[in-house]
């Protein structure tokens, strides 16, 4: 549970570094550039969507939607449940993330895959198609601008070390980026891995993280990832 608990106290500060442009103190030298957030022009040019609050919550992936095992918990219950608060981090930042600030509505839901995860999240919030691919955009450009991040962990005094890299995904929507986040916390003898994905499509910004404590594997993130599109896509008629 002592290592359950370091996991937890992580995910918050990771996923933060990892969905904003601009970051912290890094150390170690700069990754290669990142490549662009993969944009559709011709899906870009079709009007922004702005479903009601419950339609939203529909579109969002469900147990059905996942291969067996995936039950739904409590955001706050999960350590999944930190990723919100880290973005949030983000935006008080002033940075660009994956919350943006004229958002109008969002839904999230949190799976667990086993007594010790992985752990699954989506959420999906409304804003408009320049702030979308903004946010996505941002995050396409994390591998570069926090390559390796050492910090503390928020209300700890324990060191948390990041590194983050460039995952190659096919293009989804107006705008797609992909990040891997592998973090480890001094004390604590475990890796965290995690894939995170952002979709920016009509005006909707979609964010999935996978998060495990061993190798996530790439074609099984980027599936869930598709599999999240597909069911907000129909959101489009």
């Amino acid at each position: 549970m002592r290592h359950l608990r370091g996991w937890s106290l992580l995910l918050g500060p990771v996923t933060a570094v990892a969905v904003t442009a601009g970051c912290g103190t890094t150390t170690g030298m700069p990754a290669t550039p990142a490549t662009a957030a993969t944009t559709s022009s011709a899906a870009a040019q079709l009007p922004d969507l702005h479903p009601a609050q419950g339609d939203l919550t529909a579109a969002l992936l469900a147990t059905a939607d996942l291969p067996g095992g995936y039950t739904t918990i409590d955001g706050g219950a999960s350590p999944a449940g930190q990723l919100g608060g880290g973005v949030e981090q983000c935006g008080a930042a002033g940075g660009p993330t994956t919350a943006p600030s004229g958002a109008s509505a969002a839904a999230q839901v949190f799976f667990q895959g086993g007594p010790i995860g992985p752990f699954l999240t989506e959420s999906v919030t409304v804003t408009d198609g320049a702030q979308a691919r903004e946010s996505v955009a941002a995050m396409a450009q994390a591998a570069s601008r926090c390559a390796n991040f050492t910090g503390q962990v928020p209300g700890s005094a324990a060191t948390m070390r990041m590194a983050i890299g460039q995952l190659s995904v096919g293009a989804l929507g107006d705008a797609t980026a992909a990040v891997r986040v592998t973090a480890t916390v001094d004390g604590f003898p475990v890796t965290i891995h995690a894939h995170l994905f952002a979709v920016a499509y009509r005006g909707l910004l979609m964010l999935v993280v996978l998060a495990q404590l061993d190798e996530v594997k790439a074609d099984d993130a980027e599936a869930l990832a598709r599999k999240a599109f597909e069911k907000l896509r129909k959101l489009g008629g």
